[in-house]
This record gives structure tokens, sequence and C-alpha cells, in this order.
């Protein structure tokens, strides 16, 4: 699936005064995979849950495979993507019963 961001601008609900986030265009075709990092407060997480829905943009269009993500199912948009995070969290089982548990979770 492609994702785009598209104009997008990003501020907190409570402090619309304060800008957070101003992507112009952002692209992620088909098959890639993106690998987002810089410094702390840079609007690594912001960017993700604007993709993931959890935020919806100020301004602009995020969209999956050319429809606004505004109009998907929350749950299925999110079912749809992975997420490594920089200090992930194993229990302590294999790994197999690790990445078992994340998908059942997810259901």
């Amino acid at each position: 699936m492609a994702v785009k961001l598209n104009g997008i601008q990003f501020s907190y609900e409570d402090d619309r005064r304060q800008q957070l986030l101003d992507i112009g265009h952002w692209a992620v075709e088909r098959g890639e995979r993106v690998l987002i990092h810089g410094p702390s407060g840079s609007g690594k997480s912001t960017v993700l849950s604007l993709v993931e829905r959890f935020y919806d943009p100020s301004a602009g269009r995020v969209t999956l495979d050319g429809i606004d993500i505004k109009d998907l199912d929350p749950c299925w948009l999110r079912s749809q993507m992975a997420l490594v995070q920089q200090e992930p969290v194993l229990f302590g089982v294999t790994i197999a019963e690790n990445v078992t548990y994340a998908l059942t979770a997810r259901s």
C-alpha cells in the first residue's frame, strides 16, 4: 500500500498556536520500508500517530492507496502496518512466542 502525507500541519488541540509539524509531501510507496529517525522531539512518533490515525492533522491529508484514511476503519488501518520501536519490549519467552502474542493481541 502507498502511504502519502500531503500538506500536513499538526498541532495539539489544546494549543493550536504551536505548530509541531509541517510536511509538504512525503510518500512511502508499496513494498518500501521506512526508517524514521531524529532527535527526541523531532516528530517521529507524531508522524506515526498521524499515519495510524491516533491523531488527525490540523491541515492536509494522509492517504492510503489514494483513499483518505479518515474514510477507513482505524482498527483495520492499524492492522495493515508494523512498527518496530527503538526499544522494543519483549517478554521472557522465545521470539516466536513474543510474535504470536503480538499478533493475537491485535485481534
